[in-house]
């Protein structure tokens, strides 16, 4: 890499690009799950399924891509799409999936709740182990399944075996739920078939899960300003974010976008973004 350029220009490079002078790519949110995710049932799916209502909502800084199948399982969920997710790259995750698996429940064998468990819980940790080993590092939240309300077995499954697994694995990764069954207790009729909600009742999970995503950030972490750096020649070098700043010296610490730590003086550096980083440290 030719010698990095320690002059004005790289301030001013550097200034315009903490002011949101050049647009930032859009947040990808994949929302995993099953047909109901799908929107199967629902009136104009493409608009009505909750992922394309998400996308209304949370708008245009943000891009939703529906992940979900119909009869979908968390336990052959990879199978399916591991690779389709590995090329979204996203950075957020919703998680709906244990509707299908409940069909594996079988009530009248005492011993099968333990296998029953111990099968759904390996398949949640291996999907999050997939999710997390991704190059975007996506932030995960493990929805709680819709009611079931077509079936008193499968929704007893949902309350005492589906609920409970995700909820002590969220707490055991420090991972945010979303409790979608709340959202629609009680609104069978906005489910029409017992299974999947129509358009009015995806509305609701829509909400509920731009919500959750929309919670508000730590101030820490409101401001990350991407700077361009560039070669002395002019031609574009690298970017990085913000780590520390010296004003005494000038010297500048960021980090690349492959986690490495990279050092220089510069000329100033903006005043806002002198605030950004005492905040980080």
């Amino acid at each position: 890499m030719k010698r990095i350029a320690i002059n004005l220009c790289i301030a001013v490079a550097a200034i315009a690009f903490s002011s949101h002078t050049v647009s930032a790519d859009p947040i990808k949110v994949a929302c995993i799950g099953d047909s109901i995710t799908f929107g199967a049932g629902v009136k104009d799916r493409a608009e009505n399924a909750y992922p394309a209502q998400l996308q209304n909502l949370l708008g245009s800084t943000y891009k939703v891509s529906n992940c979900g199948t119909s009869g979908i399982q968390m336990r052959n969920y990879l199978k399916r799409w591991q690779d389709k997710i590995t090329v979204i790259q996203p950075d957020i995750v919703t998680i709906k999936l244990g509707t299908n698996d409940t069909h594996y429940r079988d009530f009248k064998k005492p011993d099968n709740k333990k296998i029953f468990d111990t099968k759904y819980r390996d398949a949640t940790l291996e999907l999050l182990e997939f999710l997390t080993g991704l190059k975007s590092k996506p932030k995960i939240y493990l929805c709680y399944p819709i009611p079931f309300f077509k079936s008193k077995d499968k929704e007893k499954s949902i309350v005492e075996d589906i609920i409970p697994a995700l909820a002590a694995i969220a707490k055991e990764k420090d991972l945010p739920t979303i409790d979608l069954h709340k959202a629609l207790e009680g609104k069978g009729n906005l489910v029409p078939d017992g299974v999947h909600p129509g358009a009015e009742g995806q509305t609701i999970l829509a909400k509920t899960v731009a919500a959750a995503l929309k919670e508000p950030k730590p101030e820490k972490k409101e401001r990350a300003p991407l700077y361009n750096f560039r070669n002395s020649d002019g031609s574009q070098s690298f970017k990085a974010r913000l780590k520390s700043y010296d004003a005494a010296t000038g010297k500048v610490t960021a980090i690349k976008a492959n986690g490495s730590l990279t050092s220089f003086n510069i000329d100033i550096l903006h005043p806002d973004d002198q605030k950004y980083v005492k905040a980080q440290n």
